[in-house]
């Protein structure tokens, strides 16, 4: 089949392109992987300081422990659980959220779960309507590191400058 005028065949147009691409390389002009290798390194160069401009802010890393993820994040409390857990859905950072449960660090209520004795149940109910009554719609979790049990991780719960476990500790929780 022939080109019609004008008209470049397939095999030729690949023939034309590397012709350029040698002669822009002749006459100093980079090349596609060159340009792609300086618009790369212009993003890794940007891409910091957009980060730091978001109006998100970013966890904050405040502990290097191997054994633990301590950061410092937002979070929405999406329900209470028992007395000392929340379900939350965390800002881990821009674009990026993780839901689960967090123990408040350093207090121990009675469980809702598990528990064959009535009095404990009350307790753990208690327990929880008082933190329902104290949570916020948002809070922030600081030193988050994972629990023992249940694959729920450890934080302190805070509302502003309050830490809630030692609120609960005033209206009369056990200390873990």
């Amino acid at each position: 089949m022939t080109p019609s005028p004008g008209e470049t065949p397939r095999r030729g147009r690949a023939a034309l392109h590397r012709r350029a691409a040698s002669d822009a390389a002749k006459q100093g002009h980079p090349t596609t992987p060159v340009r792609f290798i300086v618009l790369f390194i212009l993003i890794l160069a940007i891409l910091p300081s957009a980060l730091a401009n978001d109006s998100t802010s970013p966890p904050t890393r405040t502990d290097t422990s191997d054994e633990a993820i301590t950061i410092s994040a937002g979070a929405e409390v999406l329900n209470v659980i028992d007395g000392d857990t929340l379900r939350v859905r965390a800002h881990m950072w821009p674009g990026q959220k993780w839901e689960g449960n967090i123990r408040l660090f350093g207090i121990d209520t009675p469980e809702l779960r598990g528990s064959k004795c009535q009095a404990e149940k009350v307790q753990g109910i208690l327990s929880r309507d008082t933190l329902v009554s104290l949570v916020p719609p948002r809070v922030t979790l600081i030193n988050v590191k994972p629990g023992k049990f249940a694959g729920r991780f450890v934080a302190e719960v805070m509302d502003g400058p309050r830490d809630l476990a030692h609120v609960i500790m005033e209206e009369g929780g056990r200390q873990a």
